[in-house]
């Protein structure tokens, strides 16, 4: 069985060509901004998502590895313009300082890359509007947890919890599905920590109805996109035990 779940080559190639299309004269800083989704201004946020995009030539080169092997001539060659223009990124500098560095040869290779880990990774596309759906839920229900009289601690517990999936969302075109995943389990392994947060979950409140509702949508959402079938029926089967705790 594929040990590759998601396919960061084709992630990678989409944030490329999307910002090599900006205007050459652009400042770096800018194009990032908007190719990254940050809000202007938010460097820490920007900062973060570069380095995760920094990072996925390695991850391309694990899986590229792992399934072929002889394909080193390939990878080489766009992975060397990839990684010398981001070790070369200035963010005040002129696009083209970045974008000259990574020619239309390299992201011919990228794409045939893409193509060729999507033959033997257990993905599929997530179901983006139903995560983006899924998303404004998350930040309607954090406004209602922040308002409500739950205590303080469980609030700080909830919000985290729901803020760690929101930020998994937002940044699955960088990352893929398997943070989102890794949320949603996140979440839902805290029942057996936490008496409180348990109690929530399981209780006849609105807030613990939505946050299970979130849970189990995202869940189905994601282990779609990653092949996982198994998760979704067990977590359902977990609310149902939970219940009859």
């Amino acid at each position: 069985m594929a040990m590759t779940v998601d396919n960061p080559a084709a992630r990678l190639h989409q944030i490329l060509k999307e910002a090599l299309a900006h205007n050459p004269g652009e400042v770096c800083r800018d194009v990032w901004t908007s190719v990254l989704r940050v809000e202007p201004g938010d460097h820490p946020l920007l900062t973060r998502r570069l380095a995760e995009v920094m990072g996925l030539p390695r991850e391309i080169a694990v899986g590229m590895t792992e399934h072929y092997p002889d394909e080193t001539a390939m990878l080489s060659h766009w992975r060397g313009q990839v990684d010398s223009a981001f070790v070369k990124l200035h963010l005040a500098a002129q696009w083209n300082s970045f974008s000259s560095l990574i020619d239309a040869h390299a992201m011919n290779y990228l794409s045939n890359t893409a193509k060729m880990l999507q033959m033997v990774v257990a993905y599929k596309p997530a179901d983006r509007p139903k995560l983006e759906e899924i998303r404004e839920s998350i930040h309607a229900l954090l406004s209602d947890v922040r308002n409500s009289d739950l205590d303080d601690a469980l609030k700080l517990t909830v919000t985290r919890y729901l803020a760690n999936l929101a930020n998994s969302i937002d940044e699955y075109f960088i990352t893929g599905v398997m943070p989102v995943l890794d949320a949603v389990n996140a979440a839902c392994g805290r029942v057996l920590t936490d008496h409180d947060y348990r109690e929530l979950l399981k209780g006849q409140t609105t807030i613990g109805e939505k946050i299970v509702e979130i849970l189990e949508n995202t869940a189905v959402v994601t282990t779609v996109a990653a092949n996982l079938h198994e998760l979704a029926p067990l977590l359902e089967s977990g609310w149902k035990l939970l219940g009859g705790a």
